[in-house]
């Protein structure tokens, strides 16, 4: 039986707070991961030193501040699996996610990718002033986000790269909707597999103007290809 081969990769800038704890969640996989792959995009707190401390079960890549997208991009180019996991330095994954992902793209040779649920929770350290604010929903939720899925790397070949730009804190959002677009061909597991974390420094919070320009951007482009896709099949 072939070996497992997936790359994990964990796009960060000035994660220190919570990059140890994404790192271990990969290491605690059942299934083990091929290797390990944390690009730091830029940072300027201790994000490196906390990749290097986990010695050669992390290799640790640095670039300069060029987005989360150029840094989700330079792990593609280097990662030397045939599946790739990806893992905000915020979240978590749960101990199966690799394996039960794994072995459904293994069964199903159409499948490009295959999604999990995903529940949030609140960091424990996030203020109680802003912890009655928040409102998360009841249990799990399909899992449409990077952290989420399991992708063969040849499905880039097919579907493309993430778009680049500094602070672009949705990349995934406008990949899948051009994704979709391309037929995707997807699955998403039933099962709980990953944790978003939310915390008073989540990108939402931070940089809320530039997060909704982006969110507004992708809206209109999904709306745009719903439009011509509609007019294609007239």
């Amino acid at each position: 039986m072939t070996a497992p081969s997936v790359s994990g990769i964990i796009a960060v800038r000035n994660g220190a707070n919570y990059l140890a704890e994404a790192v271990e969640s990969c290491l605690a996989q059942t299934l083990a991961l091929s290797e390990i792959l944390v690009v730091d995009d830029g940072s300027t707190d201790r994000t490196a030193d906390i990749a290097r401390g986990f010695g050669g079960r992390v290799r640790l890549v640095r670039q300069d501040w060029s987005g989360v997208g150029a840094a989700l991009n330079n792990g593609i180019s280097r990662a030397s699996s045939e599946f790739i996991a990806f893992l905000d330095h915020d979240d978590i994954w749960l101990p199966e996610k690799t394996a039960l992902q794994y072995a459904r793209l293994r069964e199903n040779s159409e499948l490009e990718a295959v999604f999990c649920h995903t529940e949030q929770f609140i960091s424990p350290e996030l203020l109680e002033t802003l912890r009655d604010k928040v409102r998360l929903p009841a249990g799990s939720q399909p899992g449409i986000m990077a952290s989420g899925m399991l992708i063969r790397k040849i499905a880039f070949d097919r579907l493309g790269l993430f778009g680049g730009g500094q602070k672009n804190a949705v990349a995934f959002g406008p990949w899948y909707a051009r994704a979709l677009q391309r037929s995707l061909r997807s699955e998403i597991l039933a099962e709980t597999l990953a944790r978003r974390r939310i915390h008073d420094s989540n990108y939402t919070r931070t940089e809320r103007r530039d997060y909704h320009e982006h969110l507004l951007a992708f809206i209109r482009d999904v709306t745009r290809q719903k439009r011509n896709s509609n007019s294609t099949s007239e």
